[in-house]
């Protein structure tokens, strides 16, 4: 007889609602599995007790895919943020016993720990997948970076090895150095770990990376603070050059993703494997399996593209309750190259683990896997939860990667993705200020390629910008008002990077075209656009720039003598003209003083865009009253004589904001460096 509680899981025709589902009351559960013997009964209330239902909530019971799959089990509470959704299931190759408790492919446990022996069995899977059936996912052994560690047999000393051209597969390592001081090669030790790595100096996270190595079969192991002599600036510059070629040459990237310190180790407890998201129940003579089904908290990478999350101090204790996107390894600027330029990249995070290739997403519970370049791209996704932004930079950069790739791609959107890697490499921290240029030269270097490769263009790099799209790459803004782990935006003392350059600020950016829906029409002219290098062609190693343009300026003009917090973004420049002011958004916190200060004309805004095509003049010789404008904010340089730097940007959206500014402009040829 079927049980009248649960009906054995089988839904009951509903006139008043569509689709086929079963609902119970859980106080009408919890009885019958007392005073019956349901086992079906019996099992509901193990697992609504275990995820902590109250007896007034209400379940709803679905079968996902008919008889044969996985079984969709929701509880409802009284209040919507306590909902939980739970998928009920065994292990493939396994019977449940009951014909609606099935398993799927993307339906799978996750281990508790990350340093579970199965784990590797994992891996390897993917490993063999992608060198077998990837069609995207080729792989050309190269000639290995100039040192790798040469990780041995597990009884072995790994050692440093000079490869002296040698080809091979080797893994690189992309891990937070964090506070801790960690082994580095120096000149006084190089010897040393060519002979011999000691192990009881290296970091936890290096230990890990070879055992890694080791249980996948790959030989070498490329890690930045040990295959780059530290203390030599000729070494490092030299390496640092190669840095494209060396993740983008590299077999696997292993991720350290949850580890905010080197001496804290790859491996975690893994969220999703937990007590609190996964269990197992007794049912007719075997197991079944619940798990909370991961939606909004599964995002469609690892390594999101969101930097807007506030840093948690419960990273030191690796907590579970982290986002992808707040995890150590995504705060780091280094990361955005290593992660771009990587054919192949294992990620360890604190859910769960992941991998990602040329051709596939997998991940360790199923729930997210994707192939990149299905044959039919209209198919239905697993992953349609996925927000807009999400799902847009799904595989955005594969083609930065590979060149060769026949992904669509027109000039315009290589130039808009490299203001999205800008955006993303700027929110990012960095354990040393001078690192700023070379953790992204290898990743220009490559865009340089793709540029010619895909469209036979020569392009000039400039400190994290490129010379054919300068004037639009130059209207950038620190976004002072995102709150995050990073300080207040400031400007390195010392600092060779030129100020009209992004990459002179410490701080968030954003491009002011990525942020308001007018017409933009640049209104200068570039004179003279160079950086002098100070290393080897991409090093990122520079001495200073010089940005000359021809412009409508204005001259002398003060901030408005009104109360002001100096540590403020956003300041109000006096118009003398109208008696009123207008605000700017300043590079840094910093106080810039009352001035004076040099406005120089910089783009025109105009919300029709007929009306802002009749006017083509690229330095006009006077400003559209009717049409909002962006102005760069200059003070006279104090290292350079005639020169100015640029201290901060003037949006005004409308023209009304900056009604008599320009009543005394005149044409020039301003410089700044």
């Amino acid at each position: 007889m079927v049980c009248s509680t649960c009906n054995d899981l089988h839904p009951r025709p509903n006139p008043h609602r569509h689709g086929d589902n079963l609902s119970i009351s859980i106080h009408d559960c919890l009885r019958s599995a007392r005073t019956t013997s349901c086992d079906t009964c019996k099992l509901l209330a193990d697992v609504v007790q275990h995820f902590h239902a109250e007896e007034e909530d209400q379940i709803t019971i679905r079968p996902e895919g008919g008889p044969g799959n996985v079984l969709s089990v929701a509880i409802y509470a009284d209040l919507d943020e306590n909902d939980i959704i739970l998928t009920l299931f065994v292990p493939v190759g396994h019977d449940s016993g009951h014909e609606l408790i099935g398993s799927s492919s993307r339906v799978r446990r996750v281990l508790a720990t990350s340093d579970d022996e199965a784990i590797f069995d994992i891996i390897n899977g993917w490993v063999e997948e992608c060198e077998e059936d990837h069609n995207n996912c080729s792989y050309s052994m190269t000639p290995m970076p100039t040192r790798v560690l040469d990780v041995g047999l597990d009884d072995e000393t790994p050692f440093l090895l000079e490869t002296e051209g040698k080809t091979s597969q080797y893994a690189t390592l992309s891990y937070c150095w964090g506070k801790t001081s960690q082994l580095k090669t120096t000149k006084a030790r190089l010897e040393e770990f060519k002979e011999a790595l000691p192990l009881d100096e290296l970091s936890l996270v290096v230990t890990d990376a070879i055992e890694i190595c080791r249980r996948i079969y790959i030989p070498y192991l490329w890690v930045d603070a040990l295959c780059i002599v530290q203390d030599d600036e000729e070494d490092w510059a030299t390496e640092a050059s190669r840095m494209c070629d060396v993740y983008s040459s590299s077999f696997l990237t292993i991720a350290a993703a949850g580890t905010p310190d080197n001496s804290l180790g790859i491996y975690s407890n893994q969220y999703f494997g937990s007590s609190q998201r996964s269990a197992s129940f007794p049912f007719r003579g075997g197991q079944v399996y619940a798990r909370v089904t991961p939606f909004q908290d599964h995002l469609g990478h690892p390594l999101g593209l969101n930097f807007e999350e506030q840093y948690s101090d419960r990273l030191a204790e690796k907590s579970w309750s982290l986002r992808p996107q707040e995890l150590p390894l995504v705060r780091r600027a280094w990361t955005v190259q290593e992660r771009i330029l990587s054919s192949r990249v294992l990620y360890f995070t604190l859910e769960e683990l992941w991998w990602e290739c040329d051709s596939w997403w997998h991940c360790e519970c199923g729930y997210a896997e994707e192939e990149k370049y299905p044959d039919d791209p209209d198919d239905e996704k697993p992953l349609a939860r996925l927000n807009a932004t999400q799902e847009a930079n799904r595989g955005a950069f594969d083609w930065l990667r590979d060149p060769k790739r026949r992904v669509p791609l027109t000039l315009d959107t290589a130039n808009h993705k490299w203001s999205t890697i800008v955006t993303m490499f700027a929110a990012g921290d960095l354990t040393y200020a001078k690192d700023k240029l070379p953790a992204l030269a290898g990743l220009a270097q490559q865009f340089h390629r793709t540029l010619k490769d895909r469209f036979d263009v020569e392009d000039t790099y400039l400190a994290g910008m490129w010379r054919r799209n300068l004037e639009r790459q130059l209207l950038w803004v620190v976004a002072g008002h995102i709150p995050g782990s990073k300080p207040l935006a400031h400007r390195p003392r010392g600092a060779s990077i030129p100020t009209w350059s992004w990459m002179s600020v410490d701080g968030h950016i954003h491009y002011v075209s990525d942020e308001h829906d007018q017409d933009f029409k640049p209104r200068f002219r570039i004179l003279e656009a160079s950086i002098e290098p100070a290393g080897r062609e991409w090093s990122g190693i520079i001495k200073g720039g010089k940005l000359v343009l021809e412009a409508v300026v204005v001259h002398d003009l003060m901030l408005a003598d009104v109360p002001r917090h100096t540590r403020s973004y956003t300041v109000q420049l006096a118009i003398p003209s109208s008696g009123s002011f207008t605000l700017i958004s300043k590079d840094t916190s910093d106080d810039v003083g009352p001035g004076p200060f040099t406005c120089v004309y910089a783009a025109s805004m105009d919300r029709d865009k007929e009306q802002s095509d009749k006017n083509d003049e690229c330095v006009p010789e006077r400003i559209d009253p009717e049409a909002g404008n962006l102005f760069f904010v200059l003070k006279v340089s104090t290292d350079e004589e005639g020169a100015y730097e640029r201290v901060g940007i003037g949006i005004a959206a409308l023209a009304f904001m900056t009604r008599g500014l320009w009543d005394d402009a005149k044409k020039e040829t301003v410089t700044i460096v």
